[in-house]
């Protein structure tokens, strides 16, 4: 599984990192980045393996914004020529309510 989080106050992340010891509880390889260091015209390669999960753990600020390290992959989502078909993924969204 690969775990790539936008956080903007750690928060994303923190959940990701949990989510990652929770895989290796059940046997399962994890590994967590942060969207600033991936190379994502790489990310189609992820389908040669039998099985993989992309899990995005995402939050957003401001009226819904990308968060500061997740702009670049943002930007890369709306602009990619990519072939993305096959790739298992799923997303989290994060939000926290302020009193």
């Amino acid at each position: 599984m690969l775990l790539i989080y936008g956080s903007q106050t750690g928060t994303a992340e923190e959940f990701a990192l949990r989510l990652s010891k929770d895989c290796l509880r059940y046997k399962m390889k994890a590994l967590v980045a942060d969207p600033e260091d991936c190379d994502f015209d790489e990310l189609p390669d992820i389908t040669k393996l039998d099985k993989h999960l992309v899990l995005f753990c995402v939050a957003t600020y401001g009226e819904g914004d990308p968060t500061d390290n997740a702009i670049e992959f943002y930007d890369w989502l709306q602009n990619t020529s990519s072939d993305l078909t096959g790739i298992n993924y799923a997303v989290h969204k994060l939000s926290c309510q302020s009193n």
